[in-house]
């Protein structure tokens, strides 16, 4: 689990856009996974600009969600 920052360092070298982001929890009880506990994973779509708008792959990253400072 990490930060933005983390998440980007570990991306290879490309032109990269990122899009469609999603906040899931496969484990939601629902089946819309609407309920999140507290490590769900983010979704996004890369795209590699240098291959073109239709080149796209699915990513996830696992996320800790905390309240208070």
């Amino acid at each position: 689990m990490g930060s933005a920052e983390q998440m980007l360092h570990e991306e290879p070298a490309g032109q990269w856009k990122y899009g469609d982001v999603a906040l899931l929890d496969p484990s939601a009880p629902d089946r819309n996974f609407a309920t999140l506990a507290d490590a769900p994973f983010v979704y996004y779509v890369r795209f590699d600009m240098a291959r073109g708008n239709l080149s796209r792959t699915l990513m996830r990253w696992r996320i800790q969600l905390r309240v208070g400072p």
